[in-house]
């Protein structure tokens, strides 16, 4: 378990980073660009920049909390990024919850909650 404190750290600073650069300069978007992309080139999507920039912080977040759990108790700790795992793995098959709410709550469109204030 303690060689994998070294990847979440890194995990940390790649949602961070994309959480201060937006997704137009985020390292792992620039990395893909200059590299799959002009191999397999994808169709363009449109995104919400504010959605992903709202969902990289939530992510940095996270992975600062499991950081700080590990460190301060790792049995929660590590329980905590398991669960921070199948949250990030949701999001890279597309299904990014933290995307969708932020989408959800701007647009006024799809949470029926907030239409009954």
């Amino acid at each position: 378990a303690c060689e994998l404190k070294p990847l979440l750290i890194f995990i940390f600073v790649i949602l961070v980073l994309s959480a201060l650069l937006t997704i137009r300069r985020a390292p792992l978007v620039l990395l893909y660009t200059h590299t799959l992309d002009r191999l397999f080139p994808s169709p363009l999507e449109e995104l919400s920049v504010s959605s992903m920039r709202f969902a990289h912080t939530l992510g940095s977040i996270f992975a600062g909390v499991c950081l700080l759990l590990i460190y301060t108790d790792a049995w929660v700790g590590w329980r905590f990024t398991l669960l921070f795992c199948i949250m990030k793995t949701i999001s890279a098959l597309g299904l990014c919850p933290a995307y969708k709410l932020h989408r959800c709550m701007t647009s006024g469109s799809c949470c029926a909650f907030l239409k009954q204030r």
